[in-house]
């Protein structure tokens, strides 16, 4: 039994709208499509429970489901109508507990009775959600408001049931989410990389949004480990296979249409299933009759191909073999729900996009397996591997705040001057202590902490709700004229004395304020988050017992390995032109940030660069793979954009893009429909997202005569 009343009233149209578009004004289907069915139910109940957040007097809706609907198989299928996934109903702050100390967790426990799931103001602003038994008089201030309260009947009879329930209560919990993952340390902490194991990783859904991953079944596909018998560096060879994860989202697909895959790059893949939402994958799908994928990268998440992480077993960690993966699933992979279907290469299109390392992969795709991708779109890829990459702070030199800039490369050239030209002495341990880091041993870890700020350069983003702030709170506090934090006064005198010492003394006055907030900065950011652990112990990169820890749960391991052996990227200071000041510590050099490659994996030897500019660095190119990239992204000078690489003339089968203004791939998110306002996205972010679309139509026109469809 199917239910949904409400007033007639003119502030529920949208959602009236938006529940016939998920319900169809028709009762749920038989067993077979139950499931598929209550996930439409939940997303009817985001647009219906959205409504009492927004502050405005409602009527009473209510929605009943009959228990036997809830029946569903332990994975929740994809299907599901997503155009609603893009009302703002789906961001509703997180649920925090009622005076009674209720919450929708108590849903799982709701079994063998209805329940009710309400949501009703209290006070002017804050909203609260309980869980209680239908039959049970609504609270007085939920009627009192009129806000809608969505009822639940769960009917449950057996534990079945409770099960369902909680699943019910997993899909509509509300998650905070992460930042876009970017860039902190030249060289990464060891205090950083235990983050970045199996058990915290984090994912890229917004403070507001729900996790995609509860929206989206994930499906495996067996692929060979090793796809190259023929060469050594993979000795022993392996026959065996390896499961690789994937998602699809088929909402917008429609018969002649392409398939949109994502590549997952050097993270779990769970962390881009937000673009099959409302990202790049989505625009691209609804705008093509597309299918979209999420398909994970191997040695990333769960697609592991061997029982740990040795580097013995890595040696299949490599661009070539994940290249031949993804040709492997586009041959052979079959959608469930599209099983009477062709959508191999072979029956339909494939279009890849990929970001970062994922958008040089993309790349190197299209070139390498042009029969079976049949474009692709490289955003802010680095198709150039480049050993020592201490060109990663130049956008940041060119583009950045000047003042910001200015005040970084006069206090960093400030710490060499006592790191480099006093080695050895007492000035060295009291700059440290200056800074309230002391306690670290190493110099060079010293230099590489202290760099935080500028380097949060890579986590802006045009989307506030994903931007990394941090860039911009560090630049506020170097640049503002006052004393931002009053303790500092106290060091007024050593931090004079330090710019004497430096040979800065004739700018001692200019200088003190910003070196005070500098510390201050530091001091909030770097110390006070340690406490009370050893700050060595946090920021050190010297740890050799740490780096040997090789099971599945270190998934820091993957990504090292692919740049000590291969991608290099190594953010140095030690190799700025002499004739500029540098943005980070020169005492940052090769020798220290490859320290992981020589304690985790015993390498000594420069990356293998040449295994990737094989594939055309700078000047990789062919019909239908389109280059899109930022501006000012720190990744550019690695990129086509490059201004070490030769200039092209963007057509529409090589389209290339520089989106002005933009860091790291920043066409790769988009808002739901109903979040754009006028300066969202931004302009030149919007523009380059509706080229992206055109382009990628015109190449599906060439695609007519080889697959058919439209």
């Amino acid at each position: 039994m199917l239910c949904l009343s409400h007033n007639e009233n003119n502030h529920l149209m949208s959602a009236k709208q938006g529940v016939s578009e998920v319900l169809g004004r028709r009762p749920f289907p038989s067993s077979t499509d139950r499931t598929h069915g209550f996930l439409r139910l939940v997303v009817a109940f985001r647009l219906l429970q959205g409504l009492c957040l927004t502050g405005r007097s409602l009527p009473l809706a209510r929605l009943c489901l009959d228990a036997d609907f809830l029946h569903e198989p332990s994975r929740l299928p994809v299907p599901i109508l997503s155009r609603v996934r893009h009302y703002n109903a789906m961001r509703i702050p997180s649920v925090r507990a009622t005076s009674s100390g209720r919450t929708t967790a108590q849903i799982s426990s709701c079994s063998n009775r209805k329940v009710a799931f309400c949501c009703h103001r209290v006070g002017s602003s804050t909203y609260d959600h309980t869980v209680q038994k239908v039959g049970t008089a609504l609270p007085a201030h939920a009627i009192a408001t009129e806000s809608p309260c969505l009822l639940f009947s769960a009917l449950a009879t057996n534990s079945g049931h409770q099960q369902a329930a909680m699943k019910f209560q997993a899909i509509v919990a509300f998650l905070a989410g992460a930042s876009l993952v970017a860039a902190r340390f030249p060289a990464t902490p060891i205090a950083e990389l235990r983050k970045h194991t199996r058990s915290s990783s984090s994912g890229l859904v917004k403070r507001a949004d729900v996790d995609p991953s509860l929206l989206y079944a994930e499906h495996n596909l067996p692929v060979p480990i090793d796809h190259f018998h023929n060469e050594s560096i993979y000795e022993p060879h392996s026959n065996g296979k390896f499961n690789l994860r994937y998602w699809f989202d088929d909402t917008y697909y429609k018969p002649g249409g392409p398939v949109i895959v994502l590549s997952g790059g050097e993270t779990d893949a769970t962390e881009r299933l937000t673009f099959l939402q409302k990202g790049i994958v989505y625009l691209l799908c609804k705008a093509t009759g597309g299918l979209g994928v999420i398909l994970e990268h191997r040695y990333y998440g769960t697609s592991m191909p061997t029982a740990d992480l040795s580097t013995k077993n890595l040696r299949f960690l490599t661009t070539d073999q994940a290249l031949a993966d993804t040709a492997y699933f586009a041959q052979h992979v079959v959608f469930k729900g599209h099983e009477h279907q062709d959508l191999t290469s072979k029956g339909a299109p494939w279009i890849a996009y990929g970001g970062s390392y994922a958008g040089a992969f993309v790349a190197f795709l299209r070139k390498l397996y042009p029969q079976v991708f049949f474009g692709a779109i490289s955003s802010s890829g680095v198709t150039k591997a480049i050993y020592d990459y201490w060109q990663y702070y130049e956008p940041v030199r060119q583009y950045g705040p000047r003042d910001c800039v200015h005040n970084t490369q006069l206090l960093t050239n400030v710490v060499d001057k006592i790191l480099i030209g006093k080695k050895g002495t007492s000035a060295v341990a009291d700059l440290k202590k200056l800074f309230g880091l002391g306690d670290i041993k190493y110099d060079t870890d010293f230099a590489n902490v202290i760099s935080y700020g500028i380097a949060g350069w890579q986590g802006r983003n045009w989307d506030p709700e994903v931007n990394d702030p941090s860039f911009s709170e560090y630049c506020g506090n170097l640049t503002s004229k006052k004393v931002q934090y009053p303790a500092t006064n106290a060091l007024k005198g050593r931090i004079q004395s330090t710019l004497r010492s430096a040979g800065y003394g004739a700018q001692a006055r200019a200088l003190t304020v910003p070196f005070q907030n500098y510390i201050g900065y530091v001091n909030q950011t770097i110390v006070q988050p340690c406490l009370p652990e050893s700050l060595d112990e946090c920021y050190t990169t010297h740890n050799a017992t740490y780096y040997a820890q090789d099971d599945l749960s270190q998934e820091w391991r993957s990504w090292p390995y692919q740049y000590c052996t291969q991608w290099g990227f190594l953010q140095t200071g030690s190799d700025v032109p002499k004739k500029q000041l540098s943005m980070i510590s020169r005492t940052i050099d090769l020798d220290f940030t490859s320290i992981i490659c020589r304690d985790a994996f015993n390498i000594t030897k420069p990356s293998d660069t040449g295994a990737i500019n094989k594939h055309g660095g700078f000047d990789i190119s062919y019909p239908r793979l389109a280059f899109v990239d930022g501006e000012v992204d720190p990744w550019r000078p690695a990129t086509p954009h490059a201004p070490a690489a030769k200039p092209r003339r963007s057509t529409a089968s090589e389209p290339f893009i520089l989106i002005a203004d933009a860091v790291h791939h920043w066409d790769e998110n988009s808002l739901f429909p109903n979040q754009t306002t006028r300066s969202l996205p931004p302009h030149p972010v919007a523009h380059a997202q509706k080229l992206e679309i055109q382009f990628v139509k015109k190449w599906l026109q060439d695609a007519v005569p080889v697959y058919g469809g439209k």
